[in-house]
């Protein structure tokens, strides 16, 4: 975004909760928040807002445990644009959600089962 400052405000709310939806969905319980972990829970707007504080001249986004997942993700923006994106814990992760946010094709595991065209269709 630093080579269109302008598109800074109307963006920048929309990316730190794309962010979050797709850590949010990679995460998993670490020790005793098992207890709060649910399989098919959603990323809210309320979850963004609740992680969100503006510092320093800069917009701050910070997620550690969420109902049971460990995120532990921040976001970083800066009034010129500058975005830093930093994680604990999940590998290559943050490389996959970048990658996904600018519209590239990531690889994945695809579930085994029946090769096509053998009857189990």
């Amino acid at each position: 975004m630093q080579d269109e400052p302008d598109v800074l405000s109307s963006c920048a709310l929309p990316l730190i909760y794309a962010l979050g939806v797709l850590s949010f969905a990679d995460a998993r319980p670490r020790g005793a928040s098992d207890m709060h972990y649910a399989e098919t829970d959603d990323w809210m707007v309320g979850d963004m807002l609740r992680h969100l504080r503006f510092e320093r001249g800069r917009l701050h986004f910070y997620a550690d445990y969420v109902r049971g997942r460990m995120i532990k993700t921040t976001v970083e923006i800066d009034m010129e644009g500058k975005i830093t994106l930093e994680t604990i814990n999940p590998g290559e992760a943050a490389t996959r959600w970048v990658s996904k946010l600018q519209g590239k094709k990531v690889i994945g595991l695809v579930a085994a089962g029946p090769p096509p065209g053998d009857g189990a269709e």
